[in-house]
């Protein structure tokens, strides 16, 4: 089941919102929640992580570009679509990540368009994820989330944006189903290279200051598969 979020402190645009979703997904595959004010919004997204979010940019005293800032430090994986009938507001949207910006009044078919795009970008990441078994539950993790695996006598510990997950795995098994971003730079670390703000001789320094050690005898083919990753994200 898939869950979006739907903000606008309009209450009759909130329901046309509603409505046009509704008419362009399955009801047995997806919930819909819809909030006419930020806060309990934001209360919401401390405990849900919705794989979509369909926001005005104007909502009073708040504005959705900020609010979507501070989502992604914990959901990043979230596909973001905006709305506004202020159309000087659609340069501004590039300050984050998102995926479609629609001008009000809103033309159906492009917002047709826009949810196509969400459940495409949706069907991606479950091909980027991986399974964790935990005690008696699996948890599923997207490759977007993880910043660092340490491991610690066969378990494995995933840093994540809002919280840590462990789990026990071999380290190389791990390494095997993991995509071209991660940096596997020292027998302990695995590395998001989405995250990596600097590359020093013994050490990647992370966005957040973290520093992530470099073995030695690994640190030339971890530094070469940094540097082709920067020159893939040019």
């Amino acid at each position: 089941m898939y869950t979006c979020c739907i903000c606008d402190d309009d209450s009759v645009q909130l329901r046309l919102l509603e409505d046009l979703f509704l008419r362009h997904t399955d009801v047995n595959e997806w919930e819909c929640r819809a909030f006419t004010r930020t806060k309990p919004f934001m209360e919401y997204l401390r405990g849900h992580r919705p794989d979509v979010i369909l926001t005005d940019i104007d909502l009073g005293p708040e504005n959705g570009i900020d609010c979507v800032r501070s989502i992604q430090e914990t959901h990043p994986e979230c596909q973001v679509i905006f709305v506004s009938g202020h159309i000087e507001f659609c340069t501004a949207v590039y300050e984050v990540e998102h995926l479609y910006f629609l001008p009000k009044p809103i033309n159906e078919t492009a917002f047709g368009k826009a949810i196509a795009k969400a459940k495409w970008k949706l069907s991606e990441q479950q091909s980027r994820q991986v399974s964790l078994k935990i005690g008696y539950k699996t948890v599923v993790v997207s490759f977007d989330e993880i910043r660092v695996v340490e491991n610690a006598r066969r378990k494995l510990k995933f840093i994540l944006p809002d919280r840590t997950v462990e789990t026990y795995m071999p380290i190389e098994e791990l390494y095997a189903k993991l995509d071209h971003r991660f940096n596997h730079c020292h027998k302990s670390y695995i590395v998001n290279m989405d995250f990596i703000k600097a590359l020093e001789p013994r050490k990647f320094i992370l966005k957040n200051g973290v520093e992530i050690p470099i073995a030695p005898r690994r640190y030339t083919e971890s530094r070469q598969k940094f540097l082709q990753y920067l020159g893939a994200s040019i």
